[in-house]
């Protein structure tokens, strides 16, 4: 599972370009439909590059977007050799530069319209946001027990591994989406969530 197979269960020939390999090579094939949340993240652990190729960032018209956009593929210091620090916005901001990406306060207001200023620097990743984390290699982790709205409470799970869409969480779709909410954003988010 996590090959990027044809339609005829073949592997990508090396060299092949990204024009031919995209449409050739990553229909998930080899993806159940239980491999995915209904929203189209990836339920299971080596779908990245299957949620990389289908959100804009790879396809943007600009920058060539690959792994090694991100990752080393010849290691570093950092997890997931990252090219850089994972708790920082400089991997983001490196070409998401415009003033309104530069201050994560900014964007934020922007992006739902209020302000979130009782928030730490620290809080405002754009990974969090971002890169939700929605993939299971082996242990679901944890988030908000939800216990307003029914009798028995939900517990909300965040896989171990993150999305690679780049798609951020939204109120009007929660019902669908892979998660509700951290323990951190459901201190003021609890009341959108939904309960079975």
């Amino acid at each position: 599972m996590g090959a990027p197979l044809s339609a005829s269960l073949r592997m990508p020939r090396p060299g092949i370009r990204r024009a031919e390999l995209a449409p050739e090579h990553t229909s998930r094939v080899d993806g159940a439909t239980d491999d995915f949340h209904p929203s189209g993240d990836s339920r299971s652990f080596h779908q990245q590059y299957s949620d990389f190729i289908r959100q804009g960032m790879a396809r943007n018209g600009v920058v060539l977007m690959t792994c090694s956009s991100c990752h080393d593929p010849h290691g570093s210091e950092e997890r997931a050799m990252l090219r850089f620090d994972p708790d920082l916005n400089e991997g983001c901001t490196s070409c998401h530069s415009d003033d309104r990406f530069l201050d994560p306060y900014l964007h934020l207001e922007e992006a739902v319209g209020e302000p979130h200023d009782a928030l730490r620097p620290s809080e405002l990743i754009c990974t969090s946001c971002h890169m939700v984390r929605t993939a299971t290699a082996g242990a679901r982790v944890p988030e908000l027990l939800d216990r307003s709205g029914g009798t028995e409470p939900v517990q909300y799970f965040h896989g171990d591994r993150h999305s690679h869409r780049f798609n951020v969480p939204r109120r009007d779709v929660a019902s669908v989406q892979p998660s509700a909410a951290t323990l951190e954003c459901a201190l003021c988010h609890g009341r959108f969530l939904p309960n079975p």
